[in-house]
């Protein structure tokens, strides 16, 4: 084998935020980088100098999954991410079936891609797993908690018990594991992995530029942006915001709904003064508009790319302690509440929405900590660790 080090995602590397950290990665890398797999660009996409000799890329998973499982799903009622499982599963049995030709010496992959990892296993090539989120059964257990309390029947991936333990057996062939938050670090040391296998490097930073423009005369909101679901702890965050019954400024959830939390609201709603704005291609463009506090109530996270997002505007934030991403203090940019205390979370929207110049006044401290780190730092760093094994 040679001293080189392959990748792969089940992601497109031309998309926004993998196009800010991994193409730096590769770049980085330079002659020690091997083979990226992973799926092709998009049609159109703008090459500029992306390595694209060492890439191998396919969009037949995609495709198959748009054209096929999707429909497949539909017809035989099957939950719909049975196919977002399936596209990763063929991706995966493709990579390990090149494997068999890659000489690299390092393979750095995530812990579901499975098939991959036991055919580098195999050849004896060095296991590195990118945890891009919590210690995998801790995040399923609390899930399933959140799921029980409010009697929830819909089906999750996040309840899905086959799902944790695909993650959880990546992660006990890895070599070493690659955390992105202290946070995240923390679920794996409580679960009992050794630290020796275990480095952070902290994904703390955004692609998003500093606006340090004025907020004079914008829209006052609350603004929680994800892919909205009861792990994302949206459920609690409209229960306090009912408590709270603030009138004078909206709450705005950004994003598509997870079918929990579409079955979470039918059963517990109505909640007043909420707009509902689904999916939104360019927050960067939509976050201009308003003079906002940020809101996520994760309870599991590897560290969340909204959170350095929102407070590139300036917008102070109330997280959980997983949506940290560890660089929300208390009273310095934001503030953390633990995710099931809706009453000390009604309080905080309440005290904000009470007096916004509580809001200006740490707007400041939010600029100063996104302005430390961006994107592509994390995947320079992510090079040199590589590099350095």
């Amino acid at each position: 084998m040679s001293d080189k080090i392959s990748t792969a995602f089940n992601c497109c590397y031309g998309e926004r935020f993998e196009k800010n950290t991994y193409l730096p990665m590769f770049k980085h890398m330079g002659d020690k980088l091997g083979i990226c797999y992973g799926i092709g660009f998009p049609r159109g996409y703008n090459f500029t100098d992306e390595p694209i000799n060492h890439m191998v890329l396919t969009k037949i998973p995609t495709r198959l999954k748009r054209l096929v499982f999707n429909n497949y799903c539909r017809i035989v009622k099957k939950p719909a991410y049975y196919a977002y499982q399936w596209q990763g599963q063929l991706l995966d049995t493709m990579i390990a079936s090149k494997l068999r030709k890659d000489d690299c010496d390092i393979f750095f992959t995530r812990a579901n891609m499975t098939k991959s990892i036991y055919a580098a296993k195999r050849m004896e090539k060095r296991i590195v797993i990118l945890a891009s989120s919590s210690e995998p059964i801790r995040q399923y257990e609390r899930y399933s908690a959140e799921k029980e309390v409010f009697n929830i029947n819909t089906v999750s991936i996040y309840g899905d018990k086959k799902f944790a333990e695909i993650a959880d057996y990546g992660y006990n062939q890895a070599d070493s594991i690659v955390t992105i938050s202290n946070v995240s670090n923390d679920t794996f040391l409580k679960k009992g992995y050794s630290p020796d296998i275990l480095s952070t490097i902290p994904l703390t930073g955004t692609s998003f530029q500093v606006h340090e423009d004025a907020v004079d005369g914008k829209q006052k909101a609350f603004i929680s942006t994800a892919m909205h679901s009861m792990l994302k702890g949206t459920h609690r965050l409209l229960l306090a915001w009912k408590k709270a019954k603030i009138k004078n400024v909206p709450l705005i959830i950004v994003g598509g709904l997870h079918e929990d939390l579409k079955e979470f609201i039918e059963k517990y709603g109505p909640f007043e003064n909420v707009i509902y704005t689904g999916f939104c291609s360019d927050l960067e463009k939509y976050y201009k508009d308003y003079d906002a506090v940020g809101i996520l109530m994760s309870f599991s996270e590897g560290a969340v790319r909204t959170t350095p997002e929102l407070m590139s505007f300036g917008f102070p934030m109330i997280v959980s302690p997983d949506a940290t991403c560890d660089i929300v203090e208390n009273g310095v940019n934001g503030y953390i509440i633990e995710p099931t205390d809706e009453d000390a979370l009604a309080d905080k929207l309440t005290w904000f929405a009470d007096d916004w110049a509580r809001v200006h006044a740490l707007r400041e401290a939010s600029f100063e900590t996104v302005k430390r780190r961006k994107s592509s730092d994390f995947g320079i760093e992510l090079a040199e660790y590589l590099m350095g094994l």
